[in-house]
């Protein structure tokens, strides 16, 4: 995530807490990444139901890009439904495979293990962990966030586990209420803190109607609905 995927902490007061993805609803988003008020880069999110084994499940791809940085980013999860359990996961980061920079991680989860293989530059090191709980995938963070039951005063702890980092707890706050701009005009919104350190927290903006990622703000970095996304589709 380009905000950064910090060594996760967990939670005192926040229990685990099971999510509701039926919630959720299939389309597709373009937002504008900005740092100090000035656009820098896009990100595409899309999400649509699918099938996997006669299972229906949510096919979510995330892509970013900050072209000034090199920065090239594409995660494609598929996901469970009912929970956002997570199946699989191929991230892609970089733009030449081999190249400097070049990253590609793929992933398969069940209910005990989390299979798959990192591959850096032209290194490849294989992955297997074992599982003793659920978790999501730590790499998703505004599609996990609307699938909790969000209310005012609310606060959440969600296990979770990241390819760089491991396993960890997602600390998710719920500390008021406001209306966003979008494209098409106002809407209600959740201001949650969330993020992987309970100190560290970045405040994102959750669709009160129908729950959705309507963007977050962690210092002088933004993400706000709107560009073309040109490229990332």
């Amino acid at each position: 995530m380009l905000i950064g995927i910090i060594a996760a902490a967990l939670a005192s007061a926040a229990p685990a807490t099971a999510l509701d993805a039926t919630s959720l609803r299939p389309g597709h988003s373009c937002f504008v990444i900005e740092r100090e008020g000035k656009a820098i880069g896009e990100t595409w999110q899309a999400i649509k139901l699918a099938r996997r084994n006669d299972r229906k499940v949510w096919d979510v791809v995330v892509h970013q890009r900050v072209a000034a940085a090199g920065f090239d980013m594409r995660d494609h999860f598929v996901l469970g439904y009912d929970d956002l359990a997570p199946l699989s996961l191929d991230s892609r980061r970089g733009v030449k495979p081999g190249s400097r920079g070049w990253q590609r991680v793929s992933l398969r989860y069940t209910p005990t293990r989390i299979l798959g293989a990192k591959t850096t530059g032209n290194k490849t090191t294989l992955i297997d962990v074992q599982l003793d709980h659920r978790v999501v995938d730590g790499n998703l963070w505004g599609v996990t966030f609307a699938a909790l039951p969000l209310r005012q005063g609310a606060d959440f702890s969600i296990p979770m586990w990241q390819y760089d980092n491991g396993f960890g707890q997602f600390t998710v706050r719920v500390v008021g209420s406001e209306q966003r701009p979008t494209p098409s005009g106002p809407v209600d919104a959740w201001a949650i803190d969330a993020g992987t350190d309970p100190l560290k927290l970045t405040r994102y903006f959750i669709a009160k109607r129908d729950p959705r990622e309507l963007g977050y703000a962690a210092g002088p970095m933004n993400q706000r609905l709107g560009g073309s996304c040109v490229g990332l589709d």
